[in-house]
């Protein structure tokens, strides 16, 4: 039929399907969960939202003989603890009816709650499916209803959260049994925003929870991605049932592969394991890679519950998350018994890791990673301390491990502290008030604390509350078996005024009260002590709140502080309980003194000194990361553009993995804390000391004094320690300079020495320009000019910052900025020094192009052509540049600037090349102040010792007229004198301006163009003209064209004569806005003239005036010199018998004077 145009069929290649039975062992047991099945390069499966074989983990399923109703205005919750480990959750389960109504859709959230044990509005955790309101049975008795939710919810162990049900319309009852059995939550009801336990918490609703497929215990999944590698067009995919063996000790023989192979198969316990139950493979004869990708973070690998559980997991329920804090995987580490080094727990010094896991849980510091024993397990942990900045080390005094982690001390150092890092701790935060009564020191509270180290303190912390006028007083005790025993050790007070209100001490973590105790002491370690105190304010309506966390038994010890508990006295500290129901701990930190100082009578040699040189400085630091998503490594990279750049362009790279990082946040963050190490010059030491310095370990920080290396005082961090033995008496200590105190280091020139420190103190500015940007500016290098056109109000402003290095080794320098005297400054960041130089010779008004001479350059030989600079007020464009003979050529007052004088010494700033952009938008009248705060190898200039640079008042600078170009009186530009005649008139002419013209905005154009551009609509000019003595003869206003002529008639009307000299001020105008700085101010002199000899009798002053122009001779007899004149002008000669000094006398062949003072030419 095809040959006759019938219809052809389609060929079609038939392959085989292949199916593929196998068991295959991934790793060891007690995995929590399987997060996804990859075949080849791509995921062949993930959890599903609902499976047949979902697990329940917590319910309440008994006895409902009531309802509670839920509806639009009217919610109902059950609060619940969870049991466990913790899990994850994927599915909730409601016994529901609905009522008579039809309307809306119904959905459940997972809450937290409040300090109250209340659902907590604020908390979402996670909101499931909505269903439709009708599709609830109104079924007396209630029916079984689901929510599920889109992603796992992590649901962390013995924590309350609140199951709230939330319809939109009409209202579904929930059963409940009066007289519930459930003890780990009950039913609230909302109404009006408040919520209420109902009938006294007797009440509970009947829930069930449902743990995520892949989660343990064993089950089976289906794979159906039938064509992942394109179907049977291709290579197939991927189909079919697979066991999860999760290798538990009661694991059981899996039927599959009993049928397959023989009834007395092992159950494959202690292994985590699948079976492929004859899973389609493909149409390919050769199976691809499977890849599983598993979790373990609830459990350790030996079973147990995993340690501290409530800070294991990091990000949980997230794409990029589930990864378990990096202090958990160290501590197992030295634990374990099978593949671990094997200490003992008691070997593990508790508190310094409660400290690290609280820490790195508060920065999210979660890494996921497989160690498959082709490195030592010393070096697999040393991967883990370089991830998270951190050092472990074995106390030589206890014998315990210790992990330390290098952190800003301007964070909170604690040393002994049921809070560490400030976060809110494990256990429920409870506020306790108290109040002062008839005697103030009646009522007393606290909590004994025992320290794992020896150290010094003068500071004590904790969260106190009050809204009332009223005195704290602080003490530590001693304790006697195990309560305070009243020998005081020190004391301190704290007042109201200086505690949260009560209401924000439980919200605010960080709302911690510093008191600094009446002396120093020395806290033993083991020995246990009491922070106490109590109101010294009498009055009965006095009282304060002060933060505790109480524990039920089962939630106790290791999960609250177990070198103490909370205390309490009502009879003036005479006798002392501890809670008996339950354990309670009290907020508390106990803070270590400053370092210790150590010098020449500690130190025996400095043996190593070292700090990198400029040029090896890294400027730029990878970070190679692991998508666990993607299944691939990706980089992040943090560059110090200004250090770059102050290395001529020069990439200075270092490369780190860190493959155990699978958050991009975090790799970022590595990346940044890894830069600022590297570029910060720090310096290196190693040091031979005495036993007195033998207390000190890796993380340590000691201040650091040594004359002969001028260093007074440095702040430096132990890495390493050689305790030697007890037969020596040296200790040899490798240190590196502390990143975070480079600002405290003090050097003093050391004595008997002519060797000073290379890298210079960083020193205060002397040379700045703080510029109000103009309009090119702000069009071709800060915003498109049709933004700044149509949204940038008139009265607005900003400002550029050029800055001169004060030193030869200054890096950079950071800003600190103050919009207004009554304000704080505040940093606008870290920017490169600008490209300068200084002038050799002055500059005069003129118009044409120039040749400069400078001097004291930086960043010369980076200057492009064709770019732009300014000196004082007066922006100019950068024609060419000579680097050998410290030469610029520019051409004059570009841009709404017009060319003025400049002096020597003068500063040229090439900003064309770079500078300082503040984004804060001013107004006008605004008058920021700034200080600049420059760095050096030595650490960055402290803003107490910057002076202040305060910015001329903002005045619209943007939004002004360019003055006009090309300026002339009779013809000539820029004239001194005029030469032609001492009468006449002047003739001025210019050229139009426009600062929003296609040509003015796209290229820089030349003060000397006489091309008209524009002009802006509603342009016109103003001239004002005064007098010899500068006083306003005449202004004229409203001149729209480009010429006006001030002849001889006008000037002797305005003045009653011709003047020996005028002065003009021209400027455009445009919708009441004048140029910038009012455009031209020019002096002009009048002349006499003679074309071969000139002859005056004068003898009186010849101030302001150019007495005589000669083209052959000129000859005066006045007697009287004067000010700024040039007494003759003359190509062959010029004679005078003036007998005192003459300034700017002109000759250009010979010239003779009878002038006794000085001749200035």
């Amino acid at each position: 039929m095809g040959l006759f145009g019938g219809r052809k069929k389609q060929r079609v290649t038939v392959g085989h399907e292949y199916s593929l039975g196998m068991h295959m062992v991934v790793g060891h047991k007690n995995m929590d969960a399987v997060e996804r099945i990859r075949v080849g390069e791509k995921v062949a499966w993930i959890p599903a939202v609902l499976h047949p074989d979902l697990i329940i983990k917590d319910s309440y399923t008994s006895g409902d003989d009531l309802h509670v109703s839920s509806s639009n205005v009217f919610w109902a919750a059950q609060t619940i603890t969870v049991s466990g480990s913790g899990y994850y959750a994927i599915l909730v389960k409601l016994k529901l009816l609905r009522g008579a109504g039809i309307i809306g859709t119904t959905v459940v959230n997972i809450q937290g709650v409040d300090v109250n044990s209340e659902p907590d509005d604020s908390n979402i955790i996670a909101t499931s499916n909505s269903i439709t309101t009708v599709s609830i049975p109104t079924t007396a008795g209630g029916t079984w209803m689901s929510f599920a939710f889109d992603s796992q919810v992590f649901l962390a162990t013995g924590t309350k959260y609140a199951i709230v049900i939330r319809p939109s319309g009409s209202t579904v009852h929930w059963r409940l049994n009066q007289t519930g059995s459930y003890t780990g939550g009950s039913v609230y009801f909302n109404s009006g925003g408040i919520w209420v336990e109902a009938a006294g918490g007797a009440y509970d609703a009947m829930f069930e929870i449902y743990l995520a497929e892949g989660n343990a215990p064993n089950h089976t999944i289906t794979i159906s991605s039938s064509n992942l590698f394109g179907g049977n067009q291709k290579e197939g995919g991927v189909r079919g049932g697979v066991d999860l063996l999760f290798g538990a000790s009661d694991q059981t023989q899996n039927s599959y592969l009993v049928s397959k192979l023989d009834a007395n198969l092992p159950a494959f316990r202690g292994s985590m394991g699948f079976v492929l139950n004859q899973v389609y493979v493909g149409t390919s004869p050769y199976p691809k890679p499977w890849a599983f990708f598993c979790r373990r973070l609830l459990k350790q690998v030996n079973g147990d519950a995993q340690w501290n559980i409530t800070k294991a997991v990091i990000r949980g329920g997230t794409d990029d998350g589930d990864d378990l804090n990096a202090a958990h995987i160290i501590r197992e580490c030295l634990i374990d018994n099978d593949w671990g080094l094997g200490f003992e727990t008691s070997d593990i010094g508790s508190t310094s890791f409660e400290l690290a896991a609280d820490i790195l849980f508060d920065e999210e510091f979660g890494l996921s990673l497989l160690w498959d024993q082709t490195e030592p397990i010393e070096d697999f942990i040393g991967s883990i301390l370089r991830t998270i900045a951190g050092f472990l080390y074995q106390d030589l005094s206890t014998g315990k491990w210790v992990l330390s982690l290098t952190r800003d001390p301007d964070l909170p150092v604690i040393d002994e502290s049921t809070a560490y890092g400030g976060l809110i701790p494990s256990g429920n935060p409870t506020l306790i008030s108290f109040q002062a009564g008839v005697d103030p020191e009646e009522q007393q509270r606290g909590q004994t604390f025992t320290p794992s180290s020896t150290f010094a303190t003068q500071r004590v912390s904790v969260k106190l509350g009050s809204d009332d006028t009223v005195s704290v007083q602080v003490e530590i005790q001693s304790t006697t078996a195990g309560l305070p025993n009243g020998n005081v050790l020190a004391t301190g007070t704290v007042e109201g005024s200086d505690m949260l209100s009560v209401d924000d001490l439980l919200t605010d973590t960080l709302g911690w009260v510093i008191i600094t105790l009446d002396r120093e002491i020395v806290l033993t370690d083991g020995s246990q002590y009491a922070v106490l105190f109590y109101i010294t304010t009498p009055g009965v309506a006095t009282s304060i709140n002060f933060e505790i966390s109480t524990y039920t038994a089962e939630s106790g010890p290791p999960y609250g502080y177990t070198g103490g508990t909370y205390v309490k006295s009502d009879d003036f500290g005479a006798s002392w309980t501890t809670p008996s129901s339950s354990r309670s701990d009290l907020f508390f930190r106990i803070l270590s003194v400053a370092p210790e100082t150590f010098d020449e009578n500690h130190i025996i040699a400095v043996e190593e000194f070292a700090r990198p040189s400029y040029g090896e400085v890294i400027n730029q630091v990878t970070v190679n990361w692991w998508d666990k998503i993607e299944n691939k490594p990706r980089p992040v990279m943090a560059q110090d553009l200004a250090l770059i750049e102050k290395q001529n362009n020069n990439i200075i790279e270092q490369n780190l993995n860190h493959y155990s990082v699978c958050n991009a946040s975090l790799a970022n963050k590595i990346a940044e804390r890894e830069l600022k190490l590297a570029s910060s010059m720090l310096a290196s030491i190693r040091l031979r000391c005495t036993r007195q310095m033998s207390h000190l370990k890796p993380n340590d920080v000691f201040k650091l004094s040594w004359a002969e290396l001028g260093i007074v005082q440095m702040i430096v961090r132990v890495i390493d320690v050689d305790y030697g033995s007890l037969q020596k008496t040296e200790v040899y200590m490798t240190c590196i300079e502390d990143a975070f105190s480079t600002a405290e280091t003090v050097y003093a020139d050391p004595p008997d020495s002519e060797w000073t420190d290379p890298v210079n103190d960083a020193l205060d500015i002397s040379n700045i320009d703080i510029i109000e940007i103009p309009y090119w500016i702000l069009v071709n290098d800060i915003e498109n000019q049709s933004v700044v056109d149509a949204d940038y109000p008139d009265a607005s402003g900003f400002l550029l910052l050029a800055v001169a290095p004060p030193t030869s080794d200054s890096l950079d320098f950071e800003t600190f900025m103050q919009q207004s005297g009554s304000l704080p400054f505040n940093s606008e960041g870290v920017a490169a020094f600008a490209f300068n130089a200084t002038l050799t010779t002055g500059m005069f008004k003129e118009a044409q192009n120039v040749t400069i001479d400078i001097e004291n350059t930086f960043g010369l030989t980076s200057v492009l052509d064709d770019s732009y600079a300014v000196i004082g007020n007066e922006m100019v464009k950068v024609v060419s540049v000579d680097t050998d003979n410290n030469q610029v050529t520019v051409e004059r007052g570009v841009f709404d600037t017009v060319p003025e004088a400049h002096a020597l010494g003068d500063f040229v700033y090439f900003i064309g090349d770079g500078y300082v952009n503040i984004e804060t938008e001013y107004t006008d009248g605004d008058q920021p102040a700034f200080k600049i705060l420059p760095r050096t190898g030595n650490g960055q200039l402290l803003e107490a010792s910057a002076s202040t640079q305060t910015a001329d008042l903002l005045d619209s600078r943007f939004i002004r007229p360019y003055p006009p170009g090309n300026l002339k009186f009779n013809t000539e530009s820029y004239p001194t004198f005029l030469s032609t005649a001492i009468t006449g008139g002047f003739e001025i002419t210019w050229a139009h301006r426009d600062r929003t013209h296609a040509t003015q905005v796209g290229t820089i154009v030349l003060h000397t163009d006489a091309t008209d551009y524009g002009p802006e609509a509603g342009t016109t000019y103003t001239i004002k003209v005064y007098d010899e003595d500068d006083v306003l003869a005449r202004t004229v206003t409203g001149i729209a064209g480009t010429a006006y002529e001030y002849t001889e008639a006008f000037e002797i009307s305005d003045n009653g004569a011709l003047q020996k000299q005028l002065r003009f001020e021209i400027y455009a105008v445009r919708d009441g806005f004048d140029s910038w700085l009012l455009g031209y101010d020019i002096l002009i002199k009048r002349t006499l003239a003679g074309a071969a000899n000139a002859v005056s009798t004068t003898t009186g002053s010849l101030s302001n005036l150019i007495a005589f122009v000669g083209s052959a001779s000129a000859t005066s007899s006045a007697s009287s010199p004067g000010i700024n004149e040039v007494l003759f002008v003359g190509s062959s000669d010029a004679v005078s018998s003036v007998a005192g000094i003459l300034a700017g006398f002109i000759g250009n062949v010979s010239a003779s004077s009878g002038a006794t003072g000085s001749l200035t030419v």
